[in-house]
């Protein structure tokens, strides 16, 4: 697929791409040889650490631990998360939001969704290094069906529920669990299909943080945010939206 993929998007991405993973794996391998073990990533005013076995999750590590990824994000997630009681964190990838959440509320119960086992790996070992004792691995996707999908992925940040994965998967709907106070979504176009399993679970319009990509139906997003209580901007380009007082906004 990967390969193919290189030659039907044409060679000015086929060289960028190249280039890119040829730089995740020289970071990776200095890591390696210096006996770097993981990142420390500061966020509100706590610090997480994050280990790896991959060059993506490598990469990955060292933009959150240099403020390149997600900063704002991330300040706003601890910010939210000291006062609540159930966190979700529903397409965890290395765990960093649970862990923090984890961190900063040691009286909340945080859960982290997440089916590609490359990622569950390092969201258990993050978990582990950290110390952290109130994070629960659920290793499953999210959706809007209790049963088994067909997934995706490669260990990076793009997993998603596909009828051309070659990986089955526990799937559940947040509405077989406990309300959250606070919920994170990040499920590479499967948005729609994990709020479509939490209309009971978000009843109470929990504070949250949505990634809406160039997949997600936003026609559907709309009618399912709008009964539970959230206000979308008139215009939802692809990007991050947290909710301030019920109101989905831009978090750039």
């Amino acid at each position: 697929m990967k390969v193919k993929t290189l030659f039907t998007m044409g060679w000015g991405w086929a060289v960028r791409y190249t280039l890119k993973r040829a730089r995740f794996k020289l970071g990776f391998l200095w890591s390696k040889i210096i006996g770097r073990r993981y990142w420390v990533v500061a966020v509100g005013g706590t610090k997480v650490k994050l280990s790896f076995s991959t060059p993506y999750h490598e990469r990955l590590g060292s933009f959150l631990h240099r403020g390149l990824h997600e900063k704002k994000l991330l300040e706003w997630w601890a910010s939210e998360a000291r006062d609540k009681r159930v966190v979700y964190d529903v397409g965890g990838f290395n765990g960093v939001y649970g862990i923090v959440a984890a961190t900063i509320n040691p009286a909340a119960v945080v859960h982290i969704f997440e089916p590609d086992p490359v990622n569950i790996t390092h969201i258990e070992e993050n978990v582990r290094l950290n110390g952290v004792r109130n994070c629960v691995v659920e290793r499953k996707a999210v959706g809007d069906e209790d049963g088994f999908l067909l997934f995706a992925g490669d260990g990076s940040t793009g997993g998603r529920l596909s009828p051309q994965g070659t990986l089955r998967v526990p799937v559940v709907r947040l509405d077989s669990y406990e309300a959250p106070d606070l919920v994170k979504i990040d499920v590479e176009g499967g948005e729609c299909a994990v709020l479509r399993g939490a209309q009971q679970a978000l009843q109470r319009a929990p504070s949250m943080l949505l990634e809406v990509g160039p997949a997600t139906p936003l026609a559907e997003l709309k009618t399912l945010l709008l009964p539970l209580g959230y206000h979308l901007p008139e215009q939802v380009p692809p990007g991050n939206y947290i909710s301030q007082k019920g109101t989905l906004v831009f978090a750039d």
